[in-house]
């Protein structure tokens, strides 16, 4: 039987209990097993010049040294690796050390590395014919400066941001702005239409699998989890032909794309979300995202 990791951080973990059961109960139905592994249970990195991985976990009650110490006792320390590892958190370092050491992730590395940091994934997809917002990369240490020339209005965004948390409309409020993206680095883009929707296509591998129409009454994040109303969307063929343009530069398994509608109901390209989260499709839809990828993972 073919066994996979299902890697979460603990505190996801627990808010995404009923996601991970369905993996476990669906898994065997693909002749799969699927094991859920937490980050925090990982210590990785090289030992003798090659990659090495142990399942000792930072989080146990161990001595300070209990890593390095960990390293006396051989090569990597995991008696029975994973065919594969369906990585369900944002650390791209994981799903390049898995993959030095011959475990392929879903999402693979490459894919982990450009969605998560959104200045990269503009840079990644500009020239490309994708229609995305006007946009200004600011590195960390620079954003006080930006904010002084800062137009109100501007859309500021961290780049390693998730959820729509790291995402605010700039009114004068440098001192929140600095708070708010902490030690990340920024994009500053032009703010598109006044529709407050955005739209999130489903992909899996190449294929679209649905699409969800997100609306705000309250401010001009759309985000499902910070209080958007959500229904299922149909693409033109226009639209669908942008999403498949996507889709043909990456390598994707699993992923969502976001777009922003502008006022006159055109899509344009906002982020893809690597770790992408699927509450709202089962809230409006019927289609079981899990069984999906799993029979697609039993496939490829």
């Amino acid at each position: 039987m073919t066994k996979f990791w299902l890697v979460y951080r603990k505190e996801d973990a627990i808010r995404n209990k009923a996601y991970i059961e369905m993996y476990q109960r669906y898994a065997p139905e693909y002749g799969m097993e699927c094991e859920l592994i937490y980050v925090e249970d990982l210590i990785y990195g090289v030992r003798n010049g090659k990659p090495y991985l142990s399942l000792s976990g930072f989080g146990a009650d161990k001595a300070e040294d209990s890593c390095f110490a960990e390293f006396e006792k051989g090569e990597n320390t995991v008696s029975d690796m994973p065919d594969f590892a369906i990585v369900r958190t944002i650390l791209p370092s994981l799903n390049k050390q898995l993959e030095l050491l011959g475990i392929p992730c879903l999402n693979n590395y490459q894919v982990s590395s450009i969605c998560n940091d959104k200045a990269e994934c503009y840079r990644y997809l500009s020239g490309k014919g994708i229609s995305m917002p006007d946009t200004v990369f600011v590195a960390n240490k620079e954003i006080g400066g930006y904010l002084e020339r800062c137009p109100v209005g501007t859309v500021l965004k961290a780049v390693d941001g998730h959820g729509g948390s790291q995402v605010c409309l700039y009114d004068g409020n440098a001192e929140e702005i600095l708070h708010i993206m902490g030690r990340s680095d920024m994009v500053a883009q032009e703010r598109v239409g006044n529709r407050n929707s955005d739209l999130r296509v489903y992909v899996i591998g190449r294929k679209i699998l649905a699409s969800v129409l997100r609306e705000s009454n309250e401010g001009f994040r759309a985000n499902f989890s910070l209080g958007g109303s959500v229904s299922l969307y149909s693409l033109k063929e226009a639209e669908q032909e942008l999403v498949q343009k996507i889709i043909e530069l990456f390598d994707f398994d699993m992923v969502g794309i976001d777009f922003i509608l502008d006022d006159n109901g055109n899509l344009v390209f906002n982020e893809i979300e690597d770790v992408v989260g699927a509450r709202m499709l089962y809230q409006c839809s019927d289609i079981d995202i899990v069984k999906e990828y799993l029979s697609y993972i039993s496939k490829k």
